[in-house]
Order: C-alpha cells, then sequence, then structure tokens
C-alpha cells in the first residue's frame, strides 16, 4: 500500500484502541490485514485506472477502514451520504460508486462486503475536467440548499493538517476515546471527529441512525472523553432530563447554541465546547476549555485554532473572513469544472457569517450576513431575535425569523417556533413579553408554532418548506 505519514502511524502503532459501532468491536490490530486484503481486492477492480469514487458513507467500523484504506491511495473520492430515498445523483466527474453492505462489525468481511459499480452517468475518458487524476483528492458536498450542488475538493495533505489541529485543541491521543453520532460524510464528523480519532490512534464509537435513547447509552457505555453534538441533540439531552456521569468534553457545532441552554447543559453535564467552521475550512476556531471560562463559552467566545486568521469588516455589516492554512482548494459542479472563485478567496475566505471581535484574538458569531435586514433604521440580524426568541421562555425549542411583506413603512417580521412537547403558548401574550424585554424593532409581528421545524439531511432547518407550510412571502 502508499500510505503517507500520517497514515502508515495508525497501522503500526501499538495499542489496545478499537473501533465499534452498533453491531460490534474491532480492534486496531486487525486492521492491517484487513487493509491488506482490501488493497488486494482494488488491484484486481484495476485501482491505477480509476479517476474519481463516489463513496455512499455510513456510520459504521467497515466505512472508517475503508476510508482509512482510500487515504493511503492516489484515487480521488467523494464522500456522500448513503440517502437512496432522496433520488440525490452521482456527479458526472465519478466513475465508480462504492458502498458496504450493512453488517454487524463483528462479523466484518472486508473486501467482500464492498459493493463496487460504475456511474452509468460518468463523462467517459479523461473528459474536460478540472479534477487531476491521482492527485489524492477528498471532496465533499457543498451544504448549501439551492441552485446547482457544488462539491469541495479537499488535497489529502490540507485535510490531515485540519485534522491536526483538532487533535492538538480537543486534546485527543491513543488514550482517548471519541463519540461520532453525526453523520461521517459531513466535514464536522469526517474531519473534527474520525479523521482525527484514527490518526491519533484513539477509540472510536459510531452511531448510526441516531436517537436519544441510543445517544445516552452509549455515552453512559462507552464513557467517551470527547463526543460530537449538534445544537438539537444539546437539546434532546436536557429535555430528556435524564442523569449522566461527567465524561470528558462535548463538541457542539453547526447552529449557534443560545446562552440558556449551554449553560444549563454545562452545569447538569460538563464542558461544552462550541466549534466554528465549515466545510470549506473544516476547524475554524472553538471556545476556551476550563472551568474560568465557562461564561466566555455561554456568550459565544470562540479562538481561532492553529495559523488560522481572522477579519470581521465593518464595511460588510460585520462580516468574518478567515484564512486557513488546510482550507479547500475549490469547487467543481457536477461534470468536475472548476468553479470561479472571487479575487479575495486568494487569501481569504468570504464566510457569510458575521461576528464581533471579543478581547485581541477572540471573536462570537452573531448571525448570516444574508439574515440582516434594515428595520426603522436598525441593522436587524433574524438569528439573534431567533437567539432571544429560544431565550425568553422555556417552551420554545427552535425558532426561525423570517422577512415577510412590507406593509410600506416597516419589513415586516414573522416568527416560527417549535415548542417543546406537549406546551402551548399565545401569540398576544408572546408579542406583549418581547415588547417587554427587547426593542420595539426587534418584536416580530406574527408568531407561527410547530411542533417540529422540517429539515434538511444537513441537519440544518427547511426555510423553503417552513416559508409553505406558513404561507410566507420571502423576500
Amino acid at each position: 500500500m502508499n500510505l503517507t505519514a500520517d497514515t502508515a502511524g495508525i497501522l503500526h502503532r501499538p495499542g489496545a484502541g478499537f473501533l465499534c459501532d452498533d453491531g460490534g468491536t474491532i480492534p486496531y490490530s486487525a486492521i492491517p490485514k484487513i487493509m491488506a486484503a482490501t488493497d488486494l481486492y482494488f488491484n484486481d477492480c484495476g485501482k491505477k485506472n480509476m479517476f474519481c469514487l463516489a463513496v455512499l458513507a455510513d456510520n459504521t467500523v467497515a466505512q472508517a477502514i475503508l476510508v482509512l484504506y482510500l487515504l493511503t491511495q492516489k484515487v480521488n473520492f467523494l464522500l456522500m451520504g448513503n440517502y437512496p430515498q432522496t433520488g440525490q445523483k452521482i456527479p458526472a466527474f465519478c466513475d465508480y460508486i462504492l458502498k458496504i453492505s450493512s453488517r454487524p462489525a463483528q462479523e466484518l468481511q472486508l473486501p467482500a462486503d464492498i459493493e463496487l459499480t460504475v456511474n452509468p452517468g460518468y463523462i467517459g475518458g479523461p473528459g474536460p475536467c478540472d479534477l487531476e487524476r491521482h492527485s489524492r483528492s477528498v471532496l465533499f458536498m457543498s451544504s448549501g440548499t439551492t441552485g446547482e450542488p457544488k462539491y469541495i475538493q479537499f488535497k489529502q495533505k490540507k485535510l490531515f493538517g485540519n485534522a491536526h489541529n483538532c487533535i492538538r485543541r480537543l486534546a485527543i491521543d491513543r488514550r482517548c476515546r471519541v463519540l461520532i453520532p453525526v453523520p461521517v460524510h459531513h466535514m464536522y464528523g469526517m474531519g473534527v471527529g474520525l479523521l482525527p480519532a484514527l490518526l491519533s490512534g484513539a477509540s472510536v464509537c459510531l452511531i448510526q441512525k441516531n436517537n436519544i435513547i441510543k445517544l445516552l447509552d452509549k455515552i453512559a457505555g462507552f464513557k467517551p472523553d470527547v463526543t460530537l453534538l449538534t445544537p438539537t441533540l444539546v437539546k434532546m439531552i436536557l429535555l430528556s432530563k435524564q442523569k449522566i456521569d461527567r465524561q470528558g468534553i462535548y463538541v457542539s457545532a453547526g447552529e449557534k447554541l443560545a446562552g440558556g441552554p449551554f449553560a444549563d447543559f454545562e452545569s447538569r453535564y460538563g464542558e461544552l465546547l462550541n466549534l466554528y467552521g465549515c466545510t470549506e475550512l473544516g476547524a475554524v476556531a472553538v471556545s476556551p476549555g476550563g472551568s474560568a471560562h465557562s461564561r466566555s463559552r455561554a456568550e459565544g467566545l470562540v479562538m481561532p485554532l492553529k495559523k488560522v486568521a481572522i477579519k470581521i469588516s465593518r464595511k460588510e455589516n460585520g462580516q468574518i473572513y478567515c484564512r486557513h492554512p488546510a482550507g479547500f482548494e475549490g469547487y467543481l459542479d457536477k461534470r468536475g469544472f472548476r468553479l470561479p472563485l472571487s479575487p479575495t478567496r486568494q487569501t481569504w475566505h468570504a464566510t457569510k457569517d458575521t461576528g464581533v471581535r471579543i478581547g485581541r484574538t477572540g471573536f462570537a458569531v452573531t448571525g448570516r450576513s444574508d439574515n440582516c435586514i434594515n428595520r426603522s433604521g436598525f441593522l436587524v440580524s433574524l438569528d439573534e431575535i431567533a437567539s432571544f426568541l429560544e431565550n425568553l421562555v422555556p417552551e420554545i425549542n427552535k425558532a426561525i425569523v423570517f422577512e415577510g411583506k412590507s406593509d410600506g413603512l416597516l419589513a415586516k417580521l414573522i416568527a416560527v417556533c417549535e415548542l417543546t412537547n406537549g406546551c402551548s403558548l399565545d401569540p398576544a401574550e408572546l408579542k406583549r413579553l418581547c415588547k417587554a424585554k427587547t426593542q420595539r424593532h426587534l418584536v416580530p409581528d406574527e408568531f407561527f408554532f410547530v411542533r417540529e421545524i422540517p429539515r434538511l439531511n444537513n441537519g440544518k432547518p427547511d426555510r423553503a418548506l417552513l416559508a409553505d407550510i406558513c404561507r410566507l412571502t420571502i423576500k
């Protein structure tokens, strides 16, 4: 096998680490033999002629070993979710589709479990494609929800650099246990969870088809040192009210977690770090650890990781720009053509998030630049209003705020609130409470209450569907 320095370290490092999923456990000591058999399989399949594999990824031990194997090779591969019901299309620059049959870890039979098929939509031949053959590229799907899909290209070396940043900041080593209940085909699950754990030799537990009962059982039984969560999972744990022995640290990434739930979680379960990043850059910043910084964490303070630079543009309403030495190479379209980037991308990536400086190097994310409106002469962040509502009353689990039709004088604000189980609210009373607690230009004009906010595969709220449900006209 064509090992890099990083992957060679995993295979040759002694230790008692292991990988486990819902179906059992595989020790690290068994991986070299599995990898060797997998290498023979790919050689027989004509590995040298493969251009780019579309890997339909699940949270399983078999998937983790397969990703590790592919990282030892020069072949390019795209990580996709294994969601056949959504009708997702394989991009034309992928010549093969690869998935693994579902089987308990203790019955793992790599490479016999590998299903490798030709992509019928492949463009064929070298073709007019900007993705280079054997360039050791790892690709992720953009989390964007509109327009043509974009594919985000990383060189393996930079992906490893990103992982080492997380290893240092989260103090992951071979003695650690890392629990990953988030999808490994996303940058968060792969770049912050699985890859740093594999590179450090830490033991890994992967959760497939996650639910709160399974998650709580794994936390209690696996006893992780690092657990990856999303704000939704954090709130589900809080709602469960189940007692959990304090185990290591928890990491939350994705949408901003409101201060109230954040502080409540830390008081009951232990240290919760907020990780800020994106698919294009991987991990960018993490909140400071330790009991001395608990208040700062609740307020949203994050500190850039090693060699990552941040600047906040006053001219663009506080938009955050990031310079990251381990960032992506660029975007590809479905045919493999490179999409143009703005001139500033050569040095700084526009995140489309807004933020404020805290101290000399820290900052806090306040919302999205495209979720800001001018109302009564004030620049208003719709995300900040949503966060205010989530902290206003315990009945509101999640809030989304839209800009509706203007009455000619004032932009109309409409809030959609997800209520906790069994709760109800009176819209008039909620509006009265808002007026008493904040300024008039921050108070929504209408409220819609739902039992559950619909979400996309990437976990983000489906704003388009919400607009249809509530019959809103969004600018």
